[in-house]
């Protein structure tokens, strides 16, 4: 027979602002025995951790095949306060991955859950300390877009981007008539969306031509 591990209710209501102690119970009493309490009001996991740190818990049922493994941050907030708004992630607050006390998590977006994080801030302190773009551009003021995430692209590596993305010049392009002698004017050229020009003419004789079976 397995035992329950003691629970600290009174840690746990003493760090979890508005929470009761009714909408604590909402957790099993499986997931709370793995919870201590830190001097900074953790909920610190006391079980499996991934690679990066978060907390994860088992829940479902094997029989029915409900069974999945979620982050034990997601958990708790979506039973003690509500669904994760669309779009947004839960960011540690108190900088703890291994925390899973819903007042220590706020909804944000991906970009600002980056930057916030400490991936986020090395990176952005790295990549903050480089004079040049990877092709030797100068990271220059006028060289520069600084986009909403704090992330730095060159303008003139952008533009040359741009240019090999636009549709190549094709050499018919260059000619007056098509191979069957029409001209290419206004009212005889049907321009597709790549940019190459077609033959009305010679488009409309082909689909007579397959009406007919020829």
């Amino acid at each position: 027979m397995k035992f329950q591990k003691p629970i600290d209710y009174q840690a746990l209501l003493a760090t979890g602002g508005n929470i009761s102690l009714d909408d604590l119970k909402k957790l099993p009493a499986r997931f709370l025995e793995k919870i201590k309490v830190n001097e900074k009001g953790c909920w610190v996991w006391q079980a499996h951790l991934t690679k990066k740190g978060y907390g994860q818990f088992f829940i479902g049922s094997r029989k029915f095949g409900t069974n999945k493994i979620v982050s034990i941050h997601c958990y708790s907030y979506k039973t003690l306060i509500g669904p994760i708004p669309k779009d947004l992630q839960l960011d540690h607050l108190c900088r703890n991955r291994a925390c899973g006390n819903p007042m220590h998590l706020e909804p944000v977006t991906g970009s600002v859950n980056c930057k916030r994080g400490l991936t986020g801030i090395n990176t952005v302190l790295k990549e903050g300390s480089k004079k040049h773009c990877p092709l030797g551009h100068p990271y220059s003021p006028e060289n520069t877009y600084v986009g909403a995430n704090g992330w730095r692209k060159c303008k003139t590596c952008v533009r040359e981007r741009m240019r090999i993305k636009r549709p190549p010049i094709y050499p018919n392009k260059l000619k007056t008539h098509c191979p069957k002698g029409h001209p290419y004017d206004k009212e005889n050229t049907y321009i597709k969306p790549d940019g190459r020009r077609v033959c009305r003419t010679c488009h409309n004789q082909s689909r007579r031509d397959k009406r007919r079976g020829l």
